[in-house]
């Protein structure tokens, strides 16, 4: 994260398959909530789980510009994409969102 918040022109970062948990993803919240080119972010195969989601939440919150997300196969569940979920309701940028291989059922399908 301290190379995204140093490097303002990073526009993509991929840390897919790093074993980021929600620990990590607190750190990054922090790093792209600060870099304002920042417009795609891929954090596929994980370990967010549910209580990771409320960092990507924020993360997707107003005033983000992240255009493209990738949040696949991190066990985010129904509870992590109703989470998620609240944070699109006002988020104007975010075109595209994968959440793939998240293990939502149909209560978490409702919330998106």
């Amino acid at each position: 994260s301290e190379i995204i918040l140093r490097n303002r022109k990073i526009e993509e970062v991929n840390l897919e398959h790093n074993q980021i948990t929600k620990l990590g993803a607190r750190e990054l919240n922090k790093a792209v909530k600060e870099n304002t080119n920042l417009c795609r972010l891929i954090i596929r195969g994980n370990c967010l789980g549910a209580s990771g989601a409320c960092y990507v939440a924020d993360m997707l919150r107003p005033k983000s510009c992240l255009k493209e997300i990738d949040i696949s196969r991190n066990c985010l569940g129904d509870e992590g994409m109703i989470t998620i979920s609240r944070s699109l309701n006002e988020n104007t940028v975010l075109r595209s969102l994968n959440v793939s291989s998240n293990e939502i059922e149909n209560k978490g399908a409702r919330a998106l």
